[in-house]
Formats: structure tokens, C-alpha cells, sequence
């Protein structure tokens, strides 16, 4: 019997929301959101060293070697898609021990990845507490607790936590929870003091050649005229 080849692995889950609807409307549609979202999302997922296992109807089940990889891969993919109405996504992360054969992946972590995904709204990602937990020293992601919740399937129950794509201007996160910022232009003060620089520094040289060109003036208008003469005393009369 061959040996079983186990792993502690992060395991990624998406969903398309409302992907059987358009399927039902319009087939042809349908296909090609896939495809678009396949070509969006596989260069952002090797980016993030990810391993694309296994493409389920509309869901992508997504192996990662850490689990920062994976959250930090997921705020990217949410990021992207946030203003694509047709790639509404629900993502779900667990790090579990899985099995691997034959290019497929088995195992709880795997079906406890997937049980999580429903518990984030469209446009969020749902951590588990051991996903939660490898991410205290990021500083740059927040997510907070929706408590512990009963998974399909999962006799006890799991803590989870959800990251919102949001301004963090909106939302005032409590201590120790996180929740992921969107990008947003801060005031750069160096920038703003250089700029101010540059308009005094301008305003000063304007002074100096006013003041330079009114000097000048003023010896012009001050100056005595010296005319030249011809010494007319060795005139022949």
C-alpha cells in the first residue's frame, strides 16, 4: 500500500454568486464570464504562489503555501472584481491537513474550506480561526468575528471571521480584530510641504526682480546726463 501523502495546506474556495441564474438566462453568457474570470484571476493566483486544483462549475478550489499567501491573494482577487458586477465572488479559507493524489486534494481542510465560503457576502472572504490566527503580524489586514458558526456537515462549531473590501474610512474596527483596507490616497505631507516650498520660493524670487527692476528705475531717473564737448579755445578765427 502506498504511502499517504499528507500536508498542513491553505486551502482557498470561490463562488460566483448568481452564476445559476445567468447559466438558466443565457448559456452562452454564462460561459463566457468563465472564461473571463479564469483569464483575470489565474495570473493573480500564481502570483500569490497558488495552485489552481480544481475548477468546480463557477468555483475554484486553490492550494497555497501559507496562509498569508492565500488571504493576501483572495484581497487582491476582491479588489479586481469589486467593480465587475458579472464576478461577484464569495471566498472561503481554511488551513487543514489534506491529502494529495494524482493532481486532486481530500480531506477536512478541504471540506471545512468549502463549508466556510457561504458565510461570506458576495464581495467578502471568510477565514477560519487558524487562518485568523496566522495573520496577527499583518498590520495592513483586519478582519473581525462573526462568532462560531455551525458548518454543513463539521460536528463542532468553527469561529469565523470575515475581511470586507471597504474604505476603512467607513468602519472602525475594535482591537485585536482585523479588517482589510482598501487602498485610498492619504495626504502626503512631504509632497505638500515641497509643494509649499516651491510656491514661497516663487513668490520670493517675483519680489526680488520687482524690487531689482524698480532700483534700476530709480538710478535712470536719478542719473546725471554727461555730455561730451569739443574744446573750441585753439579754433582758428
Amino acid at each position: 500500500m502506498s504511502e499517504v501523502n499528507r500536508k498542513l495546506t491553505a486551502i482557498l474556495f470561490t463562488d460566483l454568486v448568481g452564476f445559476t441564474e445567468i447559466m438558466r438566462q443565457d448559456e452562452r453568457k454564462a460561459m463566457n464570464i468563465l472564461l473571463y474570470k479564469r483569464q483575470l484571476l489565474e495570473p493573480i493566483i500564481k502570483n500569490y504562489k497558488g495552485k489552481h486544483l480544481k475548477e468546480m462549475g463557477d468555483g475554484y478550489l486553490i492550494s497555497f503555501p501559507s496562509a498569508i499567501e492565500a488571504v493576501r491573494c483572495a484581497i487582491e482577487i476582491q479588489n479586481t472584481t469589486v467593480e465587475i458586477p458579472a464576478l461577484n465572488l464569495r471566498i472561503g479559507i481554511h488551513i487543514g491537513d489534506v491529502i494529495q493524489e494524482k493532481g486532486d486534494i481530500f480531506g477536512d481542510g478541504v471540506n471545512i474550506a468549502s463549508r466556510i465560503r457561504p458565510f461570506a457576502e458576495p464581495g467578502q472572504i471568510c477565514l477560519s480561526k487558524l487562518v485568523f490566527e496566522s495573520l496577527q503580524g499583518q498590520r495592513d489586514i483586519y478582519a473581525k468575528s462573526i462568532g462560531k458558526q455551525t458548518l454543513k456537515g463539521i460536528e463542532e462549531p468553527h469561529e469565523l471571521y470575515t475581511i470586507d473590501i471597504i474604505d476603512s474610512s467607513e468602519y472602525s474596527h475594535p482591537s485585536q480584530e482585523m479588517v482589510y483596507k482598501k487602498t485610498f490616497h492619504k495626504f502626503n505631507f512631504k509632497s505638500f510641504a515641497s509643494w509649499a516650498a516651491g510656491i514661497i520660493l516663487t513668490i520670493i524670487l517675483l519680489f526680488q526682480a520687482v524690487e531689482l527692476l524698480t532700483t534700476s528705475e530709480k538710478v535712470i531717473e536719478n542719473s546725471i546726463a554727461i555730455i561730451p564737448f569739443t574744446n573750441i579755445t585753439n579754433v582758428e578765427k
